[in-house]
């Protein structure tokens, strides 16, 4: 079975007030569905439509779901038929050059409203920032742990990535740290 999720299912503008309150609350977790489920990107359009990844909600969720691990289920060849150049992004271990490449192509992406711009840039840093996180716990890197903390408090985001689950078992990044007995994260 196949659940489709998708951005348009929070209150979308013009919102009340309460409906600004609800989709601010949630959008910061839509993410997790495209980083803990296996994702399926259709990214064929209709002619006369802007490309898959020249919209900027589109290009986060590819960009999410990439970061979760979850394109190679339902979407193994979608790197190949998207023209996306894996190695040109940098990987992960090159934060800084990551989140350089993400800026800069975010800037290049169509969205309806422009304020949506800096939201899809702190989504997707947030995800890569917690990748990294990951990792440190799992490699016992204190460096990366620390500098990566850092920069989630310096977002003002760090309470909030710290509680997401970062696996299938819907551990996070303090329960990982505890299986792996690393007492220091």
């Amino acid at each position: 079975a196949v659940v489709f999720f998708d951005f348009a299912g929070v209150p979308q503008v013009p919102r009340s007030a309460e409906e600004e309150r609800v989709f601010r609350g949630c959008l910061p977790h839509m993410g997790l569905l495209y980083s803990m489920f296996p994702t399926l990107i259709l990214h064929e359009v209709l002619p006369g439509n802007h490309g898959y990844m020249e919209s900027g909600w589109c290009f986060c969720e590819y960009q999410t779901a990439m970061l979760g691990g979850q394109l190679q289920e339902y979407s193994p060849g979608v790197h190949r038929a998207l023209g996306v150049d894996e190695e040109a992004w940098g990987s992960l271990s090159d934060l800084q050059a990551f989140v350089s490449n993400v800026e800069a192509e975010v800037q290049q992406k169509v969205f309806h409203y422009a304020a949506d711009a800096e939201d899809v840039r702190r989504i997707i840093s947030g995800y890569a920032l917690k990748r990294i996180l990951l990792r440190g716990i799992e490699s016992g890197d204190m460096d990366t742990l620390v500098s990566t903390v850092a920069r989630l408090q310096e977002q003002g985001i760090a309470q909030s990535i710290l509680d997401q689950p970062v696996n299938a078992a819907l551990e996070t990044p303090l329960h990982v740290a505890v299986r792996r007995a690393n007492v220091r994260a």
